[in-house]
């Protein structure tokens, strides 16, 4: 009995983020069409003894939205390759996507990052996901789809579990990276936008620990980021004899006008 080696791969196949491959567990695209449309009086008319109404006409074509997400564990190689302060958690970091489930593939093309959000807990692994924004699509037969688990024998290619990223007492935590997007169009056909123009980034990061936090700045991930700013939320919870009492943080980017002590990431 024959096997298709293209779906060796774990996890079933292969994506790719900007050439990079990364360990997908999931992911899709989707492309809205916003036609545009003639409102038209609600008005009835009579037709062979029956009174029939119409209300809305299409008028003509109108714009596409191009979207997707996509989810990964996280591998050290990943952080040095994509998940960087010079590539996804930058502002207006331009890249493509590509998924390969083994058999078919697709891609989209010039996209911007509208949401990271990474994440770790216990008896876990370190997972990514990214919703992005881009200016096109297209079917393609170059996504690659040779990832090997652990290949040649490199750490650097293992998933991560949830310990790796390191620091005393943090039970769980949550990475954010929000950045808005906006699609620009021009008088030009097909109705795709010509660019994606990025605003404001923010950053914030939610922990849980077992013990009280004295500071405003938490590093996870060794060599990747540094989170510093102000603490926007904080708590403390105990969920009866069972389990350990929590404490909880939000620390999310500066805001103080004219201050300079906002996001630093390093």
């Amino acid at each position: 009995m024959s096997t298709d080696s293209s779906k060796r791969l774990g996890y079933g196949g292969s994506a790719t983020i900007f050439g990079v491959q990364v360990v997908v567990t999931g992911g899709g695209f989707d492309r809205a069409n916003n036609a545009a449309t003639l409102d038209m009086l609600d008005l009835p008319s009579i037709l062979d003894g029956a009174t029939q109404r119409r209300s809305r006409v299409f008028h003509a074509p109108g714009t596409s939205v191009f979207t997707g997400n996509l989810s990964f564990d996280v591998t050290e190689y990943a952080i040095d390759n994509v998940i960087a302060v010079d590539r996804l958690l930058d502002r207006n970091w331009e890249f493509d996507v590509g998924i390969h489930d083994g058999q078919s593939q697709y891609k989209m093309g010039d996209c911007l990052a509208q949401s990271v959000s990474l994440s770790g807990a216990p008896g876990g692994l370190i997972g990514c996901s990214v919703s992005f924004m881009g200016t096109n699509e297209k079917q393609v037969d170059s996504v690659t789809n040779d990832y090997i688990l652990d290949y040649d024998g490199d750490p650097k290619n293992q998933p991560a579990a949830y310990w790796w990223s390191g620091g005393d007492d943090i039970r769980e935590w949550t990475f954010s990276y929000t950045q808005d997007i906006v699609p620009m169009y021009g008088n030009t056909s097909p109705q795709e936008p010509r660019y994606l123009r990025a605003g404001l980034v923010q950053y914030s990061l939610q922990v849980a620990t077992y013990s009280e936090l004295s500071h405003n700045a938490i590093q996870i991930m060794t060599r990747s980021f540094t989170l510093v700013g102000y603490t926007a939320a904080e708590g403390y919870s105990f969920n009866g004899p069972t389990d350990l009492g929590m404490y909880s943080h939000t620390f999310e980017t500066a805001t103080l006008t004219g201050a300079s002590d906002g996001i630093v990431i390093t």
